[in-house]
């Protein structure tokens, strides 16, 4: 669950076998308590924060839905369930989530149906720092289409910013040959593959 909340797009399917409810006895307007069949979620996950006081990986605590039980629970028969969770160092930022359940006693389904702020779009300091404006606009596309679920998408524009940086990457490859061997036929190979960024050509030749 701490996967599908903090990292999956939206609408992908996540099918399960088990039992994952248990049983709840409520106070009903009758004279016998109401029994209901309740599901919990995960108490605590961990996420970047962009509060101005973390800017890092922080760990996030449940605030909604509320529980009277032990850990924070839902009833298995409310389908749409509206989650928050804020940040345990700032106590500021909250992310929102909405999850659809068909659950039943042996097994069932969950689904991310929504989610504010969206999921990130941008790169990491690390990976944008290696990158320039077109590359990271490619990123971000790509970047789009995972958190679409259309991941063939993705792919596309990820393979043309390594074909973008083909040349960098094969400078790096012909450094470390030159150092371990450096009258290998490799770097006669090398130096040709950098003329055509094609990975149809990388292929060819290697």
């Amino acid at each position: 669950m701490k996967d599908i909340i903090v990292d999956w797009p939206l609408y992908r399917r996540f099918q399960f076998n088990g039992r994952v409810t248990r049983t709840h006895l409520s106070a009903g307007l009758g004279p016998e308590p109401k029994s209901h069949a309740y599901a919990t979620l995960p108490d605590q996950i961990e996420m970047f924060c962009s509060g101005s006081d973390c800017l890092k990986e922080q760990r996030w605590k449940l605030v909604e839905p509320h529980g009277n039980d032990v850990g924070r629970v839902f009833r298995v028969d409310r389908e749409y369930v509206k989650v928050v969770y804020v940040c345990r160092n700032c106590e500021r930022v909250t992310y929102t989530y909405w999850l659809f359940f068909a659950l039943k006693k042996e097994g069932g389904v969950v689904i991310k149906v929504g989610q504010f702020p969206p999921l990130e779009r941008e790169p990491s300091s690390v990976v944008a720092s290696a990158m320039n404006e077109y590359d990271l606009l490619l990123y971000r596309h790509a970047l789009t289409c995972r958190n679409s679920t259309f991941g063939i998408g993705a792919v596309a524009y990820l393979r043309r910013i390594v074909e973008n940086r083909i040349n960098y990457l094969l400078d790096l490859i012909a450094d470390q040959a030159a150092v371990l061997e450096p009258e290998s036929p490799l770097l006669a190979k090398l130096a040709d593959m950098k003329g055509d960024k094609r990975f149809s050509a990388l292929r060819r030749n290697s």
